[in-house]
């Protein structure tokens, strides 16, 4: 099993939040969060410093970020995956400094045009 990575600054949230969800049979979900006292505070500077309206709106923000961080690392480890599997079938290139060059040359084009990279691997 792959180690779980957190990026975006979010990792502090994702190692002290502490979730009790009571599930109803309905389409309503209530939940209630419990923060140790030094996220609590933080929450609580941040809504005093206008980053954000109320602690809502900053779990709302943490939990958006810390669920694209998680998309992003499985979208990774699929990716990984592929290139492991076209290795054990010995699809393989080898790389010279000539091609690095090339490959870096084709994405600072593509970057420079405003071009969204497509992922290839949740296609």
């Amino acid at each position: 099993m792959h180690e779980r990575f957190c990026i975006d600054g979010v990792a502090y949230l994702e190692q002290s939040l502490y979730i009790l969800c009571t599930y109803l049979d309905s389409w309503e979900t209530m939940m209630n969060v419990n923060f140790a006292p030094v996220d609590e505070n933080f929450i609580r500077k941040s809504v005093d410093g206008g980053l954000y309206s109320n602690a809502n709106e900053l779990v709302r923000d943490a939990v958006r970020r810390l669920r694209e961080t998680e998309e992003r690392h499985i979208e990774l480890l699929a990716a990984i995956q592929l290139g492991e599997d076209d290795i054990a079938q010995g699809r393989t290139a080898t790389y010279s400094k000539e091609t690095m060059r090339e490959i870096r040359d084709r994405v600072l084009k593509r970057a420079a045009s405003g071009e969204k990279l497509k992922s290839d691997v949740t296609s």
